[in-house]
């Protein structure tokens, strides 16, 4: 028998996955209204379309994922 500690852990996200999920949120209008009504500046919608392209390289690199 596992304990639960070992079964809790293989439960959780890991980091990459903490990670993508923000990023979707970023995304997704429902979740994230202010950055698609015009509230962000020029900076940030270009940082965040940045990170999001460096994330979507990393995923099509091989043995990611």
């Amino acid at each position: 028998m596992r304990p639960l500690r070992e079964i809790l852990g293989d439960l959780r996200p890991t980091s990459e996955e903490r990670v993508e999920h923000c990023l979707e949120g970023l995304y997704d209008p429902e979740q994230c209204a202010c950055a698609h009504r015009g509230e962000l500046g020029e900076r940030e919608e270009a940082a965040l379309e940045a990170e999001r392209r460096r994330w979507a390289a990393a995923g099509d690199r091989p043995g990611s994922g």
